[in-house]
């Protein structure tokens, strides 16, 4: 059963899903999960930081979309 939030129409988060490579202010890292009850909330793990950050959807551009990253 498909999950609303799964986003797999790419219909909230600003069209971002979760394994997308997006850039956010100048860095570049992956979103890991959604924010809870906020559709312009996304966590993004970047690799010179521990944890994850929270980042604005809106302001994150799509750097490589998670269904490209296995595209031979």
């Amino acid at each position: 059963m498909q999950n609303k939030w799964d986003n797999e129409q790419r219909m909230r988060f600003y069209g971002i899903r979760k394994g997308d490579l997006v850039k956010y202010r100048g860095e570049i890292g992956e979103v890991v999960e959604y924010g809870f009850m906020d559709n312009n909330a996304l966590y993004v793990k970047f690799n010179d930081k521990l944890g994850t950050s929270r980042c604005v959807a809106e302001w994150c551009e799509i750097i490589t979309k998670v269904e490209d990253k296995n595209v031979e």
